[in-house]
C-alpha cells in the first residue's frame, strides 16, 4: 500500500473514530495515526463497530463484518492465506466497512 493511501485511509479511520484531523504531512510524520501498524490503535475501531450493532469476525485468515445475526449477507471482508497478514486483512475490512457506513448512514 502506498504511503498517500495509507495517509487517507488512516484519516478516514480517525473521521469515523471522532478524532480531530490533525494529520501531520511533514518529512518525518505521514500520520499521527498507526490504525495499520498497531492492533492498539485497531482494536478501539473495532469496538466501535461492534457498538453501532455489527459483529466483527476476525478469523486466522480472514475478517468479515455484518449485521448481527446476518452472517450470510457480509457487508465487508478480506480473505489472505498467509496468517502474517492478519492485522493488515482486519485493517483493509475496516476500511471497506466505513467506506459502507459513510455511504449508508
Amino acid at each position: 500500500m502506498k504511503k498517500e493511501e495509507i495517509i487517507q485511509n488512516n484519516k478516514l479511520i480517525a473521521e469515523f473514530d471522532g478524532r480531530v484531523n490533525t494529520m501531520c504531512h511533514n518529512n518525518t510524520t505521514a500520520s499521527p495515526y498507526d490504525y495499520e501498524k498497531s492492533w492498539d490503535w485497531l482494536m478501539p475501531i473495532i469496538e466501535k463497530i461492534e457498538g453501532l450493532g455489527f459483529e466483527v469476525l476476525i478469523g486466522r485468515i480472514s475478517c468479515n463484518i455484518n449485521k448481527i445475526l446476518d452472517r450470510n449477507n457480509p457487508i465487508s471482508g478480506f480473505c489472505c492465506g498467509d496468517i502474517s497478514k492478519k492485522r493488515e486483512i482486519v485493517y483493509d475490512t475496516v476500511i471497506e466497512f466505513i467506506n459502507w457506513y459513510n455511504k449508508n448512514k
